[in-house]
């Protein structure tokens, strides 16, 4: 997996597990000074969902922005696992690492 989309998936996770586009742009930038394209994001999310780390839902439309829903992305168990497995990855390689 990569670093976006790990990031991606924390991200969904730290919106509560039921989050949309906007608010996965929004707390990339606020939390690691990183601005993403929705074009980008949505091929970030659309790999992770052929990975079966991902799954979207259609939310229901809103009157505020013209009748349009909102997809909402929520990581699976796979994709928590494949997080955990990255984490202790990087944790392993670190400590074998002197001077970091």
């Amino acid at each position: 997996m990569g670093e976006l989309q790990e990031f991606v998936m924390l991200s969904i996770l730290s919106g509560g597990n039921r989050t949309w586009a906007g608010m996965i742009q929004k707390d990339l930038k606020e939390s690691l000074g990183r601005s993403v394209t929705r074009g980008v994001l949505y091929v970030t999310v659309n790999r992770l969902i052929d990975k079966g780390f991902v799954i979207s839902e259609k939310g229901e439309p809103e009157s505020v922005r013209g009748g349009r829903s909102k997809v909402f992305f929520s990581v699976t168990q796979e994709g928590r696992e494949a997080l955990t497995t990255n984490k202790k990855l990087r944790e392993s390689y670190y400590s074998s690492i002197q001077g970091i």
